[in-house]
């Protein structure tokens, strides 16, 4: 009898704590809040300046632009998207509205800023002179009797067209130029000190040289991103996040990290 009882009582505790857990599977659940989607910046780059601005051995957009505007926009609270064009396109789209910011080693000039908006620098990029000459170069001047190469649309361009060398050749990209200074088509390149720079430590098939000159009262060394008119309030939030990776120190390190990966 005493085991029937047992039996029984066991039984009765069974029921009652499946009953329990029945109730708790009976409860609703519990609702998660959705994450809150973040505006989307849309960004335009020619990914033909490396380390600025280029595209990897995936076919991914890479470089020191590309980062910054990234980690800009995980600071200020908005999701970038990157896309490509030719250089000649990407102010177009600026003023019609399909990007909202150009970014690319893009220096500032004052036709750009009349009729875009530039943000403050966010790093200073020196104008150098690139040469295979083996006597020492160090004046602008002295390019005169060479073949020169700059890239279409830069500053570079109207400086050489100024200078009027011996042959001046415009391409499409820096490293057509480049390529055309290692196969001893072009004597003399102008550019930006990273990019040149990049590409010399990446590719060092022959003994190059170069030296730095100053154009006008230096400002065009200054590298900044590019906002389409009425657009106060983006301009705003890119300024305010220059400002805090610079005092971070966040760009130079990104700087660093592209030019160590160089050698």
């Amino acid at each position: 009898m005493k085991s029937i009882l047992k039996i029984i009582t066991w039984l009765g505790v069974m029921t009652l704590t499946l009953g329990m857990i029945g109730c708790d599977n009976n409860k609703e659940p519990v609702q998660s809040t959705p994450a809150k989607k973040l505006p989307i910046i849309r960004v335009v780059t020619d990914g033909e300046s490396p380390p600025m601005s280029f595209v990897d051995e995936h076919g991914d957009l890479q470089g020191i632009d590309i980062d910054i505007i990234r980690a800009i926009g995980e600071q200020q609270g908005f999701d970038v998207e990157i896309s490509r064009e030719l250089f000649d396109n990407m102010f177009k789209g600026l003023s019609s509205g399909r990007h909202h910011v150009a970014i690319g080693s893009l220096s500032l000039t004052p036709e750009r800023a009349n009729k875009y908006n530039p943000t403050e620098t966010y790093l200073h990029n020196p104008a150098i002179v690139l040469h295979n000459q083996s006597s020492k170069l160090n004046e602008l001047s002295q390019i005169k009797p060479l073949r020169v190469a700059t890239t279409k649309g830069t500053m570079y361009t109207d400086i050489a067209e100024n200078l009027q060398p011996a042959k001046h050749y415009v391409t499409n990209t820096n490293f057509q130029n480049y390529q055309g200074l290692l196969l001893d088509r072009f004597d003399a390149i102008l550019g930006d000190k990273y990019i040149l720079e990049y590409m010399l430590a990446r590719h060092p098939h022959k003994p190059l040289h170069s030296f730095e000159y100053q154009i006008g009262d230096g400002s065009s060394a200054n590298m900044v991103f590019y906002v389409g008119k009425n657009n106060q309030e983006l301009l705003d939030k890119l300024n305010q996040g220059i400002r805090q990776l610079k005092a971070s120190g966040k760009i130079d390190d990104i700087v660093q990290n592209y030019l160590s990966k160089a050698h």
